[in-house]
């Protein structure tokens, strides 16, 4: 399947600082990534561990968005669920972050319109969150399921990962979505995508957007038809094998959303795909635009805890 991977023998994870708060001990944990690249500084996976001082109540696995400034506001969301009582494990993105590099710089590795690369950059992205799974299931095993919290591009990736792995039961999801017809050819953070598709560099006959709604003409079709994961891998289109919205429907568990009112960087018809493809779980409402959204992060962690909880 797309998204397996060779399991990573956590015993040689790394423990590279130990910083103690008072309702909390953060470790910053390195271990070698299970997907093969070549850029040196994303061979590894950094996960940033918030362990409660207090008996723990679940674990957590927080999935960030692209780009550099936004892991220090987000980190935030680790420290609140620790200091209630939930392991959180705030993974760094391969190609973001400290996992960036000079020719790469943070995000800018997903901006890609030819469908094999960003096939490959995807899978990493999944393959490194499993493994993160991991590393909770060996430190502690005590608990069988772990929730996901995914903001933008860290919901996607939480989205895809739910689809095809069981050991996730719940998923909050704040300002993601799916369906690229909407995200390449709407949004503003991906005008490099639409500059690769002018140079050609798209090669599966879809680098127009005349041709990327005519590939989505009965794309919500296509989702409600799904029913395993080889059924995804039978979509008419490459670019649907990495979009979350088909993994939706694979995943059990339970969901949560957040979407804000204003977003022009994730579209609002992306967002309410997915959670149409969820089965229209609980969504609420943010007043703000897609960045603007950090200024309700205490709403959101409120939610999101209390539906972890639950």
């Amino acid at each position: 399947m797309l998204y397996d991977y060779d399991k990573i023998d956590m015993s040689g994870a790394k423990v590279i600082s130990v910083e103690k708060r008072e309702a909390y001990t953060v470790e910053h944990v390195v271990f070698p990534s299970p997907y093969p690249t070549n850029v040196e500084e994303a061979k590894k996976v950094h996960v940033f561990l918030h362990m409660p001082l207090s008996k723990p109540k679940g674990k957590v696995l927080f999935l960030h968005g692209l780009g550099d400034r936004n892991v220090r506001y987000l980190m935030w969301f680790a420290r609140y669920f620790a200091s209630h009582g939930l392991i959180t494990a705030f993974m760094i993105m391969p190609y973001n972050h400290i996992r960036s590099s000079k020719e790469y710089p943070a995000g800018s590795y997903y901006m890609e319109a030819d469908t094999a690369k960003a096939i490959e950059r995807f899978r990493h992205a999944v393959m490194d969150a499993r493994s993160t799974l991991d590393l909770l299931d060996e430190r502690f095993p005590k608990f069988s399921h772990t929730h996901v919290m995914g903001i933008s591009f860290g919901g996607m990736i939480a989205t895809i990962a739910a689809g095809v792995d069981e050991r996730i039961d719940k998923l909050s999801l704040a300002i993601t979505g799916g369906n690229f017809r909407y995200i390449n050819w709407l949004s503003p953070i991906t005008e490099e995508v639409r500059l690769k598709y002018k140079r050609g560099e798209n090669h599966d006959g879809c680098g127009t957007l005349e041709k990327c709604i005519k590939a989505h003409e009965n794309y919500m079709d296509f989702v409600k038809s799904i029913k395993t994961q080889e059924d995804v891998y039978k979509a008419p289109w490459r670019c649907f094998t990495y979009d979350p919205i088909p993994f939706a429907p694979l995943f059990k568990g339970k969901v949560i959303m957040f979407k804000a009112a204003f977003d022009k960087i994730m579209p609002l018809s992306s967002t309410m795909q997915l959670w149409e493809a969820f089965g229209k779980p609980k969504l609420y409402t943010i007043p703000s635009g897609h960045f603007y959204s950090i200024v309700f992060k205490r709403p959101i962690a409120r939610k999101s805890l209390k539906f972890f909880m639950e």
